[in-house]
């Protein structure tokens, strides 16, 4: 690709040129490395696909990654021995390792992640993170309390990150569970995605979704629901 594909600033490459956190896979036969929304401070890796070496230097807030292969900015190929560059948990630009300054270890903290695969974060844009995947979600989630709602959803939000999703917008879930999972992965005691919450869906009498959703059947009381969602800090608004 031409050299000015070797740089992208922001968080999530998307058609705006921006990228919000990182997936790194390994290749097929291996086991995936990947890291989210906070890149550089958890990540897994398999025996074979071990770093070849971790520099952390205190109190530093930037890191780099080096890996064999980096998405270039289209993502219509693999940039080969490049790095991703981070500064205050943002990604800030893909370099190759050759235009590096040779002092790097001093201003960042050093990830080797070797023969591995690194690109965009996936954004899912559908969830319902306390449903569970199962044939039986409908009758776990009219009889689960919510304490056991909220460790499932906890669960499906660490896998979502697992799987290279770094921004999920849920869009029905019970506020209970949703905001309070969205406040315990912003302060770092659950991994997760980034979240982009609705919280309850607004429905009618027995409408979809009335299980756990806000019900509203005139103007006023749906103008009413939509208060109490945006009071609460629901990002988008769900009408089901």
């Amino acid at each position: 690709p031409p050299a000015t594909n070797t740089q992208h600033k922001g968080r999530q490459y998307t058609n705006r040129g921006k990228w919000k956190g990182v997936a790194i896979k390994s290749q097929p036969s291996k086991k995936s490395v990947k890291a989210g929304p906070d890149a550089g401070s958890r990540h897994r890796h398999s025996k074979q696909d071990c770093p070849k070496r971790i520099i952390k230097m205190p109190g530093i807030k930037r890191s780099v990654f080096f890996a064999s292969r980096i998405a270039n900015s289209n993502l219509s190929d693999w940039l080969e021995d490049h790095a991703v560059l981070i500064h205050d948990n943002r990604i800030n630009v893909v370099k190759s390792r050759n235009n590096l300054p040779s002092d790097i270890e001093n201003t960042h903290a050093v990830y080797e992640l070797g023969n591995v695969s690194v690109l965009p974060g996936m954004v899912d844009a559908h969830a319902h993170m306390h449903c569970s995947a199962t044939l039986n979600a409908y009758d776990l989630v009219i009889s689960e309390d919510n304490q056991t709602l909220s460790v499932r959803a906890a669960r499906n939000m660490r896998d979502a990150l697992l799987s290279g999703v770094t921004t999920l917008r849920d869009l029905g879930s019970k506020n209970e569970v949703a905001f309070a999972v969205r406040r315990a992965i912003k302060s770092g005691i659950i991994p997760g995605p980034r979240l982009v919450l609705a919280g309850t869906p607004i429905t009618t009498t027995f409408g979809h979704c009335h299980m756990f959703g806000t019900v509203a059947n005139t103007t006023n009381e749906m103008v009413q629901a939509i208060r109490s969602q945006k009071k609460l800090g629901a990002d988008v608004i769900k009408v089901m």
